[in-house]
């Protein structure tokens, strides 16, 4: 193969995974003639054609299929060499993205990271705070912090502590209930949203019907906040109800539900002081 511009591919990787060039120039920051201009030069440089284009939008070829099988592949692979490239850093300086969930971050991580924020005014956090927990394979931000059995291939970090799920109503409703088998009550608040595609959202569709569900958020700070005003039963975590004097639990025993927490980012910054430096403090301070 002729040799080709790595920018030009990246277009034409990215037209592959969403379908069109006005996605790919969403996801990319440029404008739709930026996108075609590129994946014309790659077509024209390699003198393959790549992709059929319709009223449907741009779709892969024989050949296109044949060279992109591994589309993620080869966005892992470049996201991992860009990072590579940026990431060498001597410095505890610059910006550091993190993301996290709502969750953990109002009851449990915020007092940590302002800490960090405090500790280290050279490193400028940059917090997206979201319960749309995305694939990691595609994570834009440094680092992650988020309930995950273990941390994953391709992945480094630390274990710092764990989230443990009970079933939990306001002190009122909690006297007229049956605590021996709370998932046979009615007046359940579900989830939906990403939410319900997940364990927790799975357990509880597991457990309870859509006829139980007196009302469905997407977000466990919702769900706490109804439960909260008696509106019905909530599965929630443990650290967010604690010292909370309106819930009382109700699920007798074990916890319904345990998650380790873990702190990860892609093994291509393991050379990344600053981000070594975030991993170490928020190990030692938020457990």
């Amino acid at each position: 193969m002729n040799k080709f511009d790595w920018t030009d591919f990246q277009c034409v990787v990215c037209v592959a995974r969403t379908g069109s060039l006005s996605a790919a120039a969403r996801e990319l920051g440029v404008n739709h003639s930026t996108v075609l201009r590129r994946v014309s030069a790659f077509e024209q440089t390699t003198k393959v054609q790549l992709f059929f284009r319709d009223s449907t939008g741009y779709r892969l070829s024989q050949h296109g299929r044949a060279l992109l099988q591994d589309i993620d592949g080869f966005e892992s692979a470049m996201k991992g060499l860009q990072l590579r490239f940026n990431d060498y850093d001597t410095q505890l300086e610059g910006v550091l993205c993190v993301t996290t969930t709502h969750g953990l971050f109002n009851s449990r991580l915020k007092g940590s990271l302002f800490q960090f924020a405090r500790t280290f005014p050279g490193i400028k956090l940059d917090l997206q705070i979201s319960d749309d927990i995305k694939n990691l394979a595609h994570l834009e931000s440094d680092v992650a912090i988020r309930p995950t059995e273990e941390i994953p291939d391709g992945f480094f970090g630390a274990h710092i502590g764990k989230v443990v799920f009970h079933v939990y109503a306001h002190k009122d409703l909690a006297r007229i209930l049956n605590e021996k088998d709370a998932f046979k009550e009615k007046y359940w608040i579900g989830y939906s949203g990403p939410l319900s595609s997940g364990l927790l959202g799975q357990l509880l569709t597991n457990k309870i019907s859509e006829a139980q569900q007196t009302l469905k958020v997407s977000s466990i700070d919702a769900a706490f906040e109804a439960a909260k005003d008696g509106v019905g039963i909530a599965l929630l975590p443990e650290h967010l109800v604690r010292g909370n004097n309106q819930l009382v639990r109700i699920s007798k025993g074990d916890p319904i539900l345990e998650r380790p927490i873990h702190i990860i980012a892609r093994k291509e910054l393991q050379t990344s002081r600053r981000i070594n430096t975030f991993i170490n403090f928020m190990a030692k301070n938020a457990k």
